[in-house]
């Protein structure tokens, strides 16, 4: 029977396998001797080195080493009676019960094949015999026998696997000490490898044409009212955010699923701003200890490069401060959201549309890929950060569901994502009465086994998130079980592949076979997980490095001054004058104006300190609008 390299009743021979064990005359001498023979009265030598090459200094080779042990392992699976699961209510009998359907199986496989032979004997007017034999030839094999045997062989391994997937699925979600390799765990499972976060949102859709406009982008009237609506809606706490992301979200795949961007794990493709900016969240600015997690943790450089380009976007003090927008800048920017004209429905700029307010609002303040809080007052206003932090905007008034913000783009549209994290993998004890592992559950509700409190009511897990009528947690289960399944898929197979071999008592009678093979499964689990940590690391590298180009771009956002003037622009009142004037305002809403006009002038290095902005400030808002180089229009930065 053809192989690749290594039958299966040599790896037969070279292990001991319980009921497989029946070659014990194969053994390595002293001198590597694996088998003595004598044929026509002469007696010979097979040595280890003759049969198996240069496997044990090949590495690349060791795979086919692995995979034929696996086979043997799953064919002794199949050998004898194993557990009896009780699967949703069902006895279900594994290992030996099971070959009956296998065997049937893989001959339904083989008449198939025939089958297949004959069609393709009529269409091509050609013999029967020489049509099967091509497809023997294409299956690697010789005969119709082993034809079957490699049907059996094949299905042993899927069944054995499925086995483990089905009933031992648990296992897969939270790992298992019961494999060590170098005395480590091998195993830690699904949640702890992966970092589940289950992820919520509402996308409001930008007017913006490029995702580099990090000093020059624009938001349309609708667009302005959309975001102080949403924003609004939030804090009002009259709604549900599931019901507000109905209403207003943007995006077509969770709008009707109230937001719900089901689980994102470190495999998980979505943006940067998205991915990292919640990884930022939880590390830098909630302070969660991931020090156990260093597929997770960052470096401390990038770290630092983060909370550096946070702090420079935000003009924070400290690198440990919250990035904060206040609710009153979407309150200001509704009232502006209609102003393309001067007070006399003059053109302020010939198609200078960046000193509309609502632009120069939005450049400032929301036009920025680090994520940021809405700081404000009222219901859903909450310390979520600690008391000596600011009261920042919670979905539904929960203080663990603060809404990150951020500005991104995503197939070629731009937008704004006010987020929030419905479980995170840190909180691994009780949140709201349910563990970690019971949210994550791969039941759902109409199953025996969907887990509920000590009264026996179901819990509130991901499965029934949602509440809307058209939720289908039966769905939801099974998507986060395939989830699981298909959940680093190498690793998993060597941890099914030791843990048999453990369970199984399998022994190698060649111990240089063994510790070439261990050593290969130990390397290759390190490299993929290094190739990981790489991954990760380049990608938050890349999106460091667009937020220090940002920053360097920010220098030439318009001044907050110049929208204070836009109504004003055609007349001869400075900018002072025109605060001061303003009926609409209070005394200490003046003084706070006219404080933001001169530190904005200093933060962008258009003044070298208050008394230069003051200066400023005085000047005449014509002159600063109409003229070149003037502090409204400058004709290149920008306009």
């Amino acid at each position: 029977m053809k192989k690749s390299k290594l039958s299966l009743g040599l790896i037969s021979c070279l292990l001991s396998v319980g009921t497989l064990a029946g070659c014990d005359t194969l053994k390595s001498s002293s001198d590597g001797v694996l088998l003595s023979y004598t044929v026509d009265g002469v007696e010979g030598k097979i040595t280890a080195d003759e049969i198996l090459g240069d496997y044990y200094n090949d590495s690349t080779k060791y795979q086919a080493i692995y995979d034929t042990i696996y086979s043997v392992i799953a064919r002794n699976y199949f050998a004898q009676d194993r557990e009896t699961v009780n699967y949703h209510g069902t006895e279900v009998k594994l290992g030996k019960p099971q070959m009956a359907t296998i065997e049937r199986d893989a001959k339904e496989k083989v008449s198939d094949d025939k089958d297949t032979a004959q069609t393709n004997a009529d269409t091509n007017n050609t013999k029967y015999k020489k049509e099967f034999e091509a497809i023997l030839e294409s299956k690697g094999v010789d005969s119709e026998e082993e034809l079957l045997e490699k049907y059996i062989e094949e299905l042993q391994k899927e069944t054995f696997e499925n086995n483990f997937y089905t009933y031992k699925i648990e296992d897969i979600k939270n790992g298992k000490d019961d494999v060590k390799l170098d005395d480590k765990q091998f195993w830690n499972g699904y949640l702890n490898d992966q970092l589940p976060y289950h992820v919520s949102h509402i996308l409001v859709k930008l007017a913006d044409t490029s995702d580099t406009n990090y000093h020059n982008g624009t938001i349309s009237e609708a667009n302005a009212e959309r975001l102080y609506n949403v924003i609004d809606e939030l804090g009002a706490g009259a709604k549900k955010f599931a019901k507000i992301a109905m209403t207003y979200n943007e995006d077509p795949g969770s709008k009707d699923k109230e937001g719900d961007l089901g689980i994102m794990d470190l495999s998980t493709s979505f943006i940067n701003e998205f991915k990292l900016g919640i990884y930022a969240y939880e590390q830098f600015y909630l302070g969660t200890n991931v020090s156990a997690y260093p597929d997770f943790k960052v470096s401390d450089e990038i770290a630092a490069s983060y909370k550096s380009a946070a702090q420079e976007a935000f003009y924070l003090e400290n690198d440990t401060d919250i990035p904060t927008v206040k609710a009153s800048v979407f309150d200001e920017l509704k009232a502006v959201a209609k102003d393309e004209t001067d007070d006399e429905g003059k053109t302020v700029i010939e198609n200078a549309t960046l000193v509309y307010p609502r632009n120069i609002i939005y450049n400032k303040y929301l036009n920025r890929h680090a994520v940021f809080f809405i700081e404000g007052e009222g219901t859903n206003y909450k310390k979520a950060f600690g008391d000596t932090k600011p009261a920042v905007l919670c979905a539904d008034g929960d203080v663990t569901k603060p809404i990150i913000a951020v500005r991104a783009s995503s197939g070629g549209e731009q937008e704004i994502h006010l987020m929030v994290v419905n479980r995170s993998p840190f909180v691994a004890t009780d949140a709201n009465g349910v563990s970690l592992t019971d949210y994550y559950t791969t039941f759902y509700p109409a199953q025996d086994f969907y887990p509920t409190d000590t009264d026996g009511k179901k819990l509130q897990t991901y499965v029934n998130f949602l509440t809307n009528e058209a939720s289908d947690t039966k769905n939801r289960a099974e998507e986060f079980a395939s989830k699981l399944k298909s959940y680093d898929s190498d690793k998993l197979g060597k941890y099914i592949f030791l843990k048999y071999m453990q369970e199984e008592h399998i022994e190698f009678k060649d111990s240089a076979l063994k510790d070439a093979l261990m050593k290969w499964i130990k390397t290759s689990v390190e490299k993929s997980a290094e190739e990981k940590k790489e991954s990760w690391t380049k990608t938050w590298n890349e999106y460091i490095d667009k937020l220090v180009r940002q920053n360097s771009e920010r220098s030439k956002l318009v001044p907050q001054a110049c929208r204070i003037g836009f109504k004003k622009a055609n007349t001869t009142k400075t900018f002072v004058q025109i605060v001061d004037e303003d009926t609409n305002l209070t005394a200490e809403q003046k003084t706070a104006i006219k404080a933001e006009m001169s530190q904005d002038l200093i933060d962008l290095e258009l003044a070298a300190d208050q008394a230069e902005a003051d200066a400023i400030l005085a000047k005449t808002v014509v002159d600063e609008f109409k003229k070149e180089g003037g502090l409204c229009n400058d004709g290149k930065a920008h306009l």
